[in-house]
């Protein structure tokens, strides 16, 4: 099931995101490439993309389903 949300997740992020440009409809990625052209840190409230991972892999089925339903309504 998480591959599958990430996959979709990645597709509707490269929809918008062209290469050496960054679309007004990510506005953490805007910032984020200001900040790194500025030489200035870029930190997360994950110490790794494991710990991203795990509160994924952790969440019950049901917390699961609802992630899912969120990102497809988005969509």
């Amino acid at each position: 099931m998480w591959h599958a949300y990430f996959v979709l997740n990645r597709g509707y992020i490269k929809q918008w995101v062209k290469k050496d440009t960054i679309s007004s409809e990510f506005v953490e990625f805007a910032l984020a490439q200001m900040a790194k052209e500025q030489g200035k840190v870029i930190k997360s409230e994950y110490n790794a993309q494991r710990d991203v991972l795990r509160l994924f892999i952790e969440l019950s089925e049901q917390g699961r389903r609802e992630r899912m339903e969120m990102l497809l309504d988005y969509l």
